[in-house]
């Protein structure tokens, strides 16, 4: 997995004062998920509770990306022994001159 950064600045509008994507933007979520983007835009992988960005991803139209669960990640929420506390979403933001 690799973080990347949209060739345009998301807008403040869509993201949350917490410095998540707005729900709008939800596609899916769980420990296992899979999303193929309909546009040019930026895929976040965000575990809700913390409000954690985990992973970012620049995708083409017609991207397939898929995001996996590894117990390394607990670490970035600061208490490893609780995944079942973890709640993930996947948003795909679209670029703002994206149809």
């Amino acid at each position: 997995m690799w973080l990347g950064v949209g060739s345009f600045p998301p807008t403040a509008s869509q993201f949350t004062p917490e410095g998540v994507p707005d729900r709008r933007f939800l596609v899916g979520g769980r420990f296992d998920v899979e999303y193929r983007a309909p546009s040019e835009g930026t895929l976040y992988w965000v575990e809700d509770n913390t409000k954690t960005i985990i992973a970012t991803k620049s995708v083409d139209p017609g991207t397939s990306v898929q995001f996996q669960w590894v117990p390394e990640f607990a670490s970035l929420l600061g208490d490893p022994n609780r995944p079942s506390s973890v709640k993930l979403s996947l948003y795909f933001v679209p670029n703002q001159d994206s149809p």
